[in-house]
């Protein structure tokens, strides 16, 4: 079932939500439908379906992938989504930031885990998702730190990142050419 942020009714915006885990034997299109209405707004606008699921698809492939869902569960809506995995030389991300981070790539962003997407959809906002997506993953992940790159005109995303624990490691960094500059995020995890 394809939802949109139009699709939840008042009542739905105060019903609690539960945190799950999504893997490959899961139907992907109310996940990638929520992940599309939760960056439609600025600095980010909107990314094809086709784009995310292939996306999705190749990420799920990477070693010790995680991804987690917010949904409401009287209905099955997908509110928010986050997923990652183990960064490891080779991966197109974690190659570009080793690279502009130079020698001391290795200490910063070796042995860790990669937040490659974080996403609520704009009526369920504010509510604490976003927090308990990020701590869900947190706590399933064995590394010791968690990365990630958002743009450095996302105010909002760094407003939420600098408030639960982010420091960064490097800003405005470029992936290339036509890419906007990003900010490098770092979060150490506490021992499980």
């Amino acid at each position: 079932m394809d939802i949109t942020a139009d699709s939840l009714t008042q009542d739905d915006q105060r019903m609690p939500y539960e945190i799950m885990p999504f893997s490959l034997d899961d139907d992907l299109h109310p996940i990638v439908a929520a992940w599309a209405s939760a960056f439609v707004d600025p600095p980010n606008g909107p990314r094809p379906a086709g784009e995310l699921f292939r996306q999705l698809y190749r990420h799920m492939t990477y070693p010790r992938f995680i991804g987690l869902v917010a949904r409401e569960p009287r209905t099955g809506h997908v509110l928010g989504l986050a997923y990652g995995y183990s960064n490891e030389s080779g991966q197109w991300w974690r190659d570009c930031v080793a690279r502009a981070l130079g020698p001391q790539a290795g200490a910063m962003i070796d042995d860790s885990f990669c937040l490659t997407e974080l996403g609520v959809i704009m009526p369920a906002r504010r509510r604490g998702i976003a927090e308990d997506l990020v701590e869900g993953l947190a706590a399933r992940q064995s590394h010791p730190r968690m990365v990630l790159s958002t743009r450095s005109d996302n105010e909002g995303g760094l407003r939420f990142y600098y408030a639960t624990g982010w420091r960064t490691l490097l800003r405005a960094m470029s992936f290339g050419w036509n890419f906007p500059p990003y900010d490098i995020l770092e979060r150490r995890v506490p021992e499980h």
